[in-house]
């Protein structure tokens, strides 16, 4: 719990500064798919579905680090308001 507080943090630290940050399902998608994730933080309610499985899928494929969070922690719902995903980026996307 503690590691994924640290993490879920981090994201809402680069999101003040416009950094190495996206959110979002579809953004989160799109990063994936260019490579560009280097950590997904991914609620435990999104895992046990469909397009959750695709997220993890493309992120094992890319070589991306991902943590799932669990939605009952104060972590959890941070990340519930951000569409349930977020990830730290190794590069920056358009």
């Amino acid at each position: 719990v503690v590691k994924e507080t640290q993490f879920i943090e981090t994201v809402f630290e680069e999101i003040q500064k416009n950094g190495l940050v996206t959110y979002g399902y579809d953004q989160v998608a799109e990063a994936i798919e260019k490579g560009a994730v280097e950590l997904l933080l991914i609620i435990d309610t999104l895992v046990r579905t469909k397009e959750g499985e695709i997220l993890l899928q493309n992120a094992r494929t890319t070589r991306s680090d991902f943590i799932i969070v669990n939605s009952l922690h104060e972590a959890g719902k941070k990340i519930e308001g951000l569409g349930g995903v977020a990830a730290l980026l190794r590069f920056k996307i358009n």
